[in-house]
């Protein structure tokens, strides 16, 4: 099962996020699941509008399913580098035209999504260092 965390601190690294989830699976799994809980995948994806603004969520693949809502659960509310997060099950919602009323839809037009990648070990700023030192 998907987990989203939305608009992650950011601060936050790939690997901040997944020792963030793997303190709630330490701390909440102990005897409740035969098989251990697992996270599988970690994403930080970054989200920009057509205004330029931009929005950071984490998205964390989790096995067993059943462990995925117990661990969304546990971890909404917690705070990662000092900010309090809203943890859910990742639902994908397929785009599809509104019939009725196209005024209510809140769903943003024209996003761009990307998949962070960001060089871990050494941080961010030293990697950005690096990329302006080979770029020119």
């Amino acid at each position: 099962m998907k987990i989203i965390i939305p608009r992650i601190p950011n601060s936050a690294t790939k690997s901040d996020l997944q020792r963030f989830v793997m303190a709630g699976l330490k701390r909440r799994f102990r005897l409740a699941f035969l098989t251990k809980p697992q996270i599988v995948d970690c994403d930080v994806v970054r989200i920009k509008d057509a205004r330029g603004s931009a929005e950071r969520h984490g998205i964390v693949t989790v096995v067993p399913d059943r462990a995925g809502d117990t661990l969304a659960k546990s971890l909404h509310g917690t705070r990662l580098n000092g900010k309090r997060l809203a943890v859910r099950p990742f639902v994908n919602r397929k785009h599809k035209p509104i019939r009725f009323d196209p005024e209510r839809n809140r769903r943003r037009s024209n996003l761009n999504i990307e998949r962070e990648l960001l060089a871990e070990t050494e941080g961010y700023d030293q990697f950005a260092r690096v990329l302006a030192s080979i770029a020119g």
